[in-house]
C-alpha cells in the first residue's frame, strides 16, 4: 500500500464554488447523518463529508490501540483498486485548512435546479425554478415562500419533538410524517413556476409563461410529495444563502424566518395580515403590491428606515 504524503485533492473553497454533484454530496451525507441513531457527533459527520467530497471510500478504520499520531484508514478511490495509508493526522490537517467554510452558514444565491419535470397520467408538468436571488419573484410570491418555510420549520420541528416523546404513538408518528411531507410539497409547489395562461396587467393582453400564480401551491404540490429529500436539502442551502444576503442588503427590514414554538400559523393568513401593514407604508393597494418586485418592496422600506433613523437622530439633539 501506498502513504500518502502528497495527494491532489480537490476540494471546493465555498458553497458557491461547488457543483450541483457536490452540493447534492454533502446534503446526501446531512441527510444520512440525521437519520442515525446514535446521532453522530459534528466531527464524525465533518470526516464523512470529508471523504464524499474528496471521493475516497474507507477499506478499513483506524486501529485504536495504537499511538494517535500512527493511526490510519486505509481508503481508494471511488472507482479505483489501488488501496492508500492515509493517516488521521493528515485528513484533520486538510479538514482544517481546507474544509472551515463548512462551519459557516451557506452562501449559495444560485437557484440549483433549473428546471423539474412531473411525470403524469395526464402528461408532463414541467416546472421553472427562480432566477439567482429569486429576481423573477413578486412581491406576493416571496411572502408566500417565506411562509411555507416558517411553516415547513414548525411542522418539522414537532415531528422531532413527537419523535423524542415518550408515550407517542406510531399513528401520530405517521399523521405528522404526512404534515412535514405537505409542507414541503406546499413550499416547493410556490417556488417553482408552471408555464400558465395569464392576462398581462399592463398591455392587458394574454401570454403563456412561466410565472407565479396565486393559487399554484394549492393546485400543484402533490406534483412535489415525492422530491427527492437529497435535491430538497440542497434547496434549503440554497434559502439559507439567500436569505443571508437579503439579510445584510436590507438589515432594517430583513427579518430571517424564527418560527415560534409549537405555533402552526396558516401561511395566507400570515400574508393577509402583513399584506395590509405593507400597504399602509407604500401608500398603495393590493394588486400594485403583489406585482412588486420584492428587491424594489424590500428597498424602499430599507430607505424608509433609514429616513425614520435619521429623524429620531435630528429629534434628539433638540
Amino acid at each position: 500500500m501506498k502513504r500518502v504524503e502528497r495527494i491532489d485533492l480537490r476540494m471546493p473553497k465555498g458553497w458557491g464554488d461547488m457543483t450541483v454533484e457536490e452540493l447534492e454530496m454533502v446534503a446526501s451525507v446531512l441527510v444520512e447523518s440525521a437519520a442515525m441513531r446514535p446521532a453522530l457527533t459534528p466531527k464524525q459527520v465533518k470526516v464523512r463529508l470529508f471523504l464524499a467530497l474528496t471521493g475516497l471510500e474507507v477499506i478499513e478504520t483506524a486501529n485504536p490501540a495504537k499511538p494517535v499520531e500512527e493511526q490510519y484508514l486505509v481508503v481508494c478511490r471511488k472507482g479505483h483498486v489501488e488501496r492508500l495509508i492515509l493517516y488521521l493526522w493528515q485528513m484533520h490537517y486538510w479538514m482544517n485548512e481546507n474544509m472551515r467554510w463548512l462551519d459557516q452558514p451557506s452562501t449559495l444565491i444560485l437557484f440549483p435546479y433549473k428546471e423539474y419535470i412531473k411525470w403524469t397520467w395526464k402528461g408532463r408538468h414541467k416546472y421553472e425554478g427562480p432566477s439567482s436571488l429569486m429576481q423573477n419573484f413578486q412581491w406576493r410570491q416571496y411572502r408566500i415562500v417565506g411562509e411555507y418555510m416558517s411553516y415547513f420549520i414548525n411542522e418539522s420541528n414537532r415531528l422531532v419533538k413527537m419523535q423524542e416523546s415518550e408515550g407517542v404513538s406510531e399513528k401520530d408518528i405517521r399523521r405528522q410524517l404526512h404534515a412535514v411531507s405537505r409542507a414541503k410539497a406546499l413550499l416547493l409547489a410556490t417556488l417553482f413556476n408552471r408555464k400558465v395562461k395569464f392576462v398581462d396587467a399592463d398591455t392587458k393582453l394574454i401570454r403563456r409563461e412561466y410565472v407565479y400564480v396565486s393559487n399554484q401551491s394549492i393546485r400543484n404540490w402533490r406534483d412535489f410529495e415525492d422530491f427527492d429529500d437529497v435535491k430538497f436539502q440542497v434547496i434549503l442551502f440554497w434559502w439559507t444563502g439567500t436569505m443571508n444576503w437579503l439579510q445584510k442588503k436590507y438589515p432594517k427590514v430583513f427579518k430571517s424566518s424564527n418560527p415560534k414554538k409549537n405555533v402552526i400559523a396558516n401561511p395566507l393568513e400570515l400574508y393577509t395580515r402583513q399584506t395590509a401593514t405593507m400597504e399602509k407604508y407604500l401608500g398603495i393597494n393590493e394588486e400594485e403590491l403583489n406585482r412588486e418586485l420584492y428587491t424594489n418592496v424590500l428597498q424602499h422600506l430599507q430607505d424608509m428606515m433609514d429616513e425614520s433613523d435619521r429623524m429620531k437622530a435630528l429629534e434628539s439633539k433638540k
